[in-house]
């Protein structure tokens, strides 16, 4: 999928599959809502995130229920970081082969 796919699906909602087709761009925020249900269920999100990812985020139900299965990425920080929790997360989904 690569930084850009994942960084693209950041706004799910209008988001083609997660085989790096996505067709919402970034729209000038930082804070991103990365929706993983198109991967697994939104229950299986948290321990994704912790076990297989090793990232501590904000999880989409802090933000409503409506929100389950999403999680928050900070764009506003070092990119270096941003890159590692996307190459972590790409990992972690490879590893379910997803």
């Amino acid at each position: 999928m690569g930084l850009l796919g994942i960084r693209n699906a950041c706004y799910g909602s209008g988001a083609a599959h997660h085989n790096g087709k996505f067709d919402r761009p970034l729209e000038g925020t930082y804070p991103a809502l990365l929706d993983l249900r198109q991967c697994m269920a939104a229950e299986a999100v948290r321990d994704f995130v912790l076990k297989d990812c090793r990232l501590a985020m904000d999880y989409g139900e802090q933000f409503g229920e409506n929100f389950k299965g999403f999680i928050r990425l900070n764009l506003a920080t070092d990119p270096a970081l941003v890159k590692k929790a996307v190459n972590n997360i790409l990992a972690g989904l490879e590893k379910r082969g997803v």
